[in-house]
């Protein structure tokens, strides 16, 4: 969790600067200080201040993982990463779904409640396919 935690540490400095800076450039080159923009650049950093500090807190408690570790190898790294479907017809579906919802923003409200019905199938479709036909398990 080390680089992780870097990574968001280096965020967090990044954006402290930032809400130090960010109300002096305003003010200097629109007379007045943007008091939303300080607002959010202070929440972003306070939300990248939160994970940074998570990770740091769970990296202390689990033991290092191989590339945290200087004598770790890749050998150690490796493993199963998960299930992947071999074929689906499910994300067709579901972007199908999504495209009919923006078209209904277009052209009718009633495409979006048509589109939310077969949404509400298509995910379901998605999420228990693995519970019947060929791949059932």
């Amino acid at each position: 969790m080390k680089a992780e935690q870097w990574v968001f540490w280096a965020l967090a400095i990044y954006f402290a600067l930032m809400s130090a800076v960010y109300p002096y450039i305003t003010l200097k080159t629109e007379g007045h200080v943007e008091i939303i923009g300080t607002v959010v650049i202070l929440l972003t950093l306070v939300f990248t201040l939160m994970v940074a500090g998570f990770l740091y807190a769970t990296g202390r408690r689990m033991d290092k993982r191989p590339e945290d570790r200087q004598d770790g190898t890749i050998a150690e790294g490796a493993g199963a990463y998960g299930f992947f479907a071999p074929s689906s017809i499910w994300p067709f579906w579901c972007g199908l779904v999504v495209m009919l919802i923006f078209l209904g923003w277009i052209f009718g409200f009633w495409l979006s409640i048509i589109a939310a019905g077969i949404g509400v199938w298509a995910v379901a479709g998605w999420s228990l396919q693995f519970y019947r036909g060929d791949y059932a398990h």
